[in-house]
């Protein structure tokens, strides 16, 4: 395991207005860098900006692009998970005639418009697919405004476009006048979105005295900074310049009714699992008999190919732990709930037990964090993962957290401790990743693992990131230069294949009794699952195949519209010394197939009869994203 040193830690319309206001957020400052005087026409626009060190990059604005960003709304663009510190190509352009030959992508130009002339201007926009033009009424971004754009929220997919030099389609497309004075900077920001067909954004103006529009070019262009063109972000994935810092706004978009995720409750226990201290494993210890587990849904046979997917059922929960979608709801769109009487019956009788033990030390219940309940109907047995918050009687304060299995064989017998459920809260998680020319998503990977590590502090955890020759950015360095404490980087040459790249991965694992999570690129990963996985992957009994949202295009985190991935199992947390025990990742006939790899591999865990916990995994979500150069060796 390689191993680094944690780092501590003015408008047209009133319709223009109107979205200005509802979507702006809070600004924060942009500042140029400024570190000489090129030009006397420029002196006074160089006194006008808040440094005392200049450059002027004359004649350009910037670009960043964001690649494999689908749909066509700019409002959605903005939320996206690589915007904007994770441009995929940086340019300068000479003109606002910002053109750029691909589908798929989102557009942000920005830098200064110095006019010549004082006066009063309109400007005007025009694209395919959507646009806003924002403009300071200063060198600052937070003193920006929305002055025209091409596209609403609410508008249609797609259906929001309009020819090159047109802006005459929509009422929104010019704005009103506004006062501008001669040889000022004044900060700006051009959004476009483009899905496919004729890509193009262009900002024109007319200057006081003129009559016609014309597109804004050089003379009256100076850049936000003197940034290289080049394909992708710095060599670590993160861009230390103009992207380094966040847009001067980000909107929020209206989200259409019933297509949204309802989130988790904010005070939900579950999010601070690791923040509580455990009960020590010796008060727990003789509570109950241990009996033997051996439950009746149990393969005890080789299955037939793909036959493992309808076998597998999801557990139930309690509380309500906010997995239901509103959109398409559907009776099976949330984990299923365990009935409150249940829930509490069980609570009560076990704690009962904990206190026969403890009569001078008493524990009382502080609240119901989590239970997880699996059924075998054919036996009428009932296991259970019981998570609760409790204190001492007379030190009501020191609450700490039990996590525990327990059993009932059937519904006359007494709970038990069933044998060998036993989750390991120190168990190191390896989250094996295969990748290949995806540097905006591994940066995007990083500062997931990073926050993450934060968050938790959790030690025992450890990437391992296969890398099958990549040319778009130095993974390894980008590992190197993280706050991750832990990491592995393996490199392979060719072509992406997923299966050769998870054995590989796990082929770096040493220790048996640790756990592989045979991970995708494109996660937000929250906190909870950390300590999920260990719960739920116990060595020689139980694997773990959370479900995940499959983010709708455009989508994200903040705004979800999607689905649960019932049918996939590429997420799955196995014990090391299983995954060797069933044979590990089928590469003789996956090797260069991408597809059914998850439910062969399931078949064999079936069949060796180890269970599958089946959750929808709150918060954890996959996003859209293209698949553009991760097959062959073209970025």
């Amino acid at each position: 395991m390689s191993q680094q040193q944690s780092v501590p830690l003015s408008s047209n319309t009133s319709e223009v207005e109107e979205i200005g206001r509802a979507h702006a957020r809070p600004k924060k400052v942009h500042h140029i860098q400024l570190n000489e005087v090129v030009d006397q026409t420029f002196n006074d626009t160089a006194s006008s900006l808040p440094m005392d060190k200049t450059t002027l990059a004359r004649g350009f604005v910037n670009s960043h692009i964001f690649q494999g960003l689908c749909g066509g709304k700019v409002a959605r663009s903005k939320h996206h998970a690589l915007f904007p510190r994770f441009p995929t190509v940086k340019r300068r352009v000479a003109s606002l005639t910002a053109d750029f030959a691909d589908d798929e992508y989102f557009q942000r130009v920005f830098g200064f418009i110095v006019p010549k002339v004082t006066g009063m201007y309109r400007f005007a926009v025009a694209s395919d697919d959507t646009s806003e033009f924002w403009l300071s009424t200063d060198n600052l971004a937070e003193h920006e405004r929305l002055l025209c754009f091409v596209g609403r929220p609410e508008d249609p997919e797609n259906e929001v476009w309009t020819h090159p030099g047109d802006y005459s389609r929509y009422s929104s497309q010019i704005s009103q006048p506004v006062h501008l004075d001669a040889n000022r900077a004044y900060f700006m920001e051009l959004f476009h979105k483009q899905s496919g067909g004729g890509a193009h954004v262009s900002v024109a103006w007319q200057p006081p005295s003129e009559t016609e529009f014309a597109v804004i070019e050089k003379e009256f262009l100076m850049g936000y900074e003197n940034e290289l063109d080049e394909l992708h972000s710095a060599t670590d994935g993160h861009d230390h310049g103009a992207a380094a810092a966040p847009p001067s706004h980000r909107h929020y978009f209206e989200v259409e009714a019933g297509t949204e995720i309802s989130p988790s409750p904010a005070m939900d226990p579950r999010t601070e699992f690791w923040r509580i201290p455990r009960v020590p494993p010796q008060v727990t210890l003789h509570v109950l008999e241990t009996c033997e587990y051996h439950p009746s849904y149990l393969a005890n046979r080789k299955l037939n190919r793909y036959e493992g997917v309808s076998m597998v059922e999801v557990s139930e929960v309690f509380p309500d732990d906010s997995t239901g979608l509103l959109f398409n709801q559907q009776p099976e769109s949330a984990n299923p709930l365990i009935p409150t009487d249940q829930a509490k019956a069980i609570v009560v009788e076990y704690l009962d037990l904990l206190n026969a033990r403890r009569p001078n030390d008493t524990l009382v219940l502080k609240r119901v964090v989590n239970i997880v309940n699996k059924r075998d109907r054919a036996r009428g047995a009932l296991r259970t993962l019981l998570e609760i918050d409790v204190a001492p009687l007379h030190s009501p304060d020191k609450v700490q957290r039990l996590s525990q299995y327990v059993y009932r064989p059937s519904a006359a017998e007494e709970l038990c401790y069933p044998s060998g459920m036993v989750w390991n809260a120190t168990a190191t998680i390896h989250l094996v990743i295969p990748v290949k020319n995806q540097v905006a998503w591994v940066a995007h990977l990083i500062e997931n693992l990073e926050a993450l590590w934060i968050e938790t502090r959790d030690e025992h955890v450890n990437l391992v990131l296969v890398d099958f020759d990549s040319t778009d950015g130095d993974y390894e360095a980008m590992l190197r230069r993280s706050r991750i404490p832990h990491y592995t980087f393996v490199r392979k040459t060719g072509n992406f294949e997923r299966t050769t790249g998870i054995q590989a991965g796990v082929d770096t694992v040493q220790n048996a009794n640790d756990i592989v999570f045979t991970c995708d690129l494109h996660l937000d990963i929250p906190a909870t699952l950390l300590d999920d996985i260990r719960k739920h992957t116990i060595a020689s009994k139980q694997v773990y195949a959370p479900l995940v949202v499959r983010l709708g295009c455009g989508f994200t985190p903040a705004h979800p519209n999607g689905f649960w991935e019932h049918a996939g199992y590429g997420l799955l947390s196995i014990v090391k010394r299983d995954f060797d025990r069933i044979g590990g990742m089928n590469t003789r006939e996956f090797g260069d197939r991408w597809g059914g790899e998850d439910w062969e591999l399931l078949d064999r865990v079936l069949s060796a009869n180890l269970e599958v916990e089946r959750l929808r995994q709150p918060r954890f979500y996959h996003f859209w994203h293209s698949r553009k150069g991760m097959w062959s060796g073209t970025a």
